[in-house]
């Protein structure tokens, strides 16, 4: 399989103007067998090609291909590229989308941005199933009914596992819209008043993020994430799903795919009864399903101010 972006929001040469990255992939694997960045799709490509000729990758030796896949839209440069190389003539099969190959290539992005790269990254239907459930948060605004300075407890169980964040409702002061998700029963010291926008710096390890930006504000590689797991063309703000790790920012584990997902449906779940005045903590609870058949069960307590 063969991969070709516009990586130049991420990644800077010195002398181009425009940077291009082109992954080869084993399809059956999905181990990369080369990789490339030039200034032009010819160069890149043609580097990824030789790169996956003569390198060998585990216990895969440097092999002609009989078939190469690639998607539709880069089809034309592929197919350029394969004329212009040394290993035949393969079947080029077009195809309109490779959403396992395409998170590959969105990590390999995220580690050239400096993002830390998780070991077991979502699978396609977890990023499904929380593209989604963010599309529902944006969609349930529930920022227009909860502060960022309301503390939300949340517990859950997935897995069997249990653990407990707070979570703040992002947009009321009309910054930044999105949820933070703060590992523990209670808020960092340095975030006792969070604000509107979390500084990623400042951000404590083990926190996850959604932050809902307008278009041309959220990173491509982020927006078209997004969209191939069914975000609206037309919708007015994109999702940027991140962890913060020990050394800052980091790409989302499948594990943090999941607690997140569960953090937005009790959101949604706890904002339909809307908030309330009162002395002593109310809990919603819910079961989300989750990929594979899993599911997560949440507590979500509103809580006073000053906690």
């Amino acid at each position: 399989m063969v991969l070709l972006r516009d990586v130049s929001h991420a990644v800077h040469v010195a002398g181009e103007d425009r940077v291009m990255a082109a992954l080869v992939l084993h399809a059956e694997t999905g181990l990369v067998l080369g990789v490339s960045i030039s200034g032009t799709a010819a160069e890149a490509l043609a580097g990824a090609f030789d790169a996956a000729l003569t390198n060998q990758t585990a216990d895969l030796p440097p092999a002609s291909p009989a078939r190469v896949v690639s998607l539709v839209e880069v089809a034309p440069e592929v197919r350029k590229a394969i004329a212009a190389a040394s290993f035949g003539s393969p079947q080029l099969i077009e195809a309109g989308s490779l959403a396992e190959a395409e998170d590959i290539f969105d990590s390999l992005v995220g580690h050239m941005a400096g993002r830390a790269q998780p070991t077991e990254p979502p699978s396609p239907e977890d990023w499904s199933l929380l593209v989604g459930q963010s599309l529902a948060y944006l969609r349930a605004e529930p920022w227009e009914r909860w502060s960022d300075v309301v503390p939300l407890g949340l517990e859950f169980t997935i897995d069997g596992t249990v653990a407990n964040y707070v979570a703040i409702v992002m947009g009321n002061a009309g910054v930044q819209r999105g949820l933070a998700l703060y590992p523990g029963m209670t808020l960092p010291p340095g975030l006792r008043s969070p604000g509107p926008t979390p500084a990623l710096e400042a951000t404590p390890s083990g926190t996850l993020l959604l932050m809902l930006d307008r278009p041309g504000e959220t990173p491509d590689e982020f927006a078209e994430k997004a969209r191939r797991y069914g975000w609206p063309a037309d919708a007015a703000y994109l999702p940027t799903l991140l962890g913060v790790g020990p050394d800052g920012p980091s790409d989302l584990a499948g594990a943090d795919a999941q607690r997140l997902q569960v953090a937005l449906a009790a959101v949604v779940a706890l904002d339909s009864r809307g908030p309330v005045l009162a002395e002593v903590a109310q809990a919603t609870t819910g079961r989300v399903a989750l990929a594979d058949g899993a599911h997560g069960d949440f507590v979500i307590t509103q809580r006073p101010a000053s906690q």
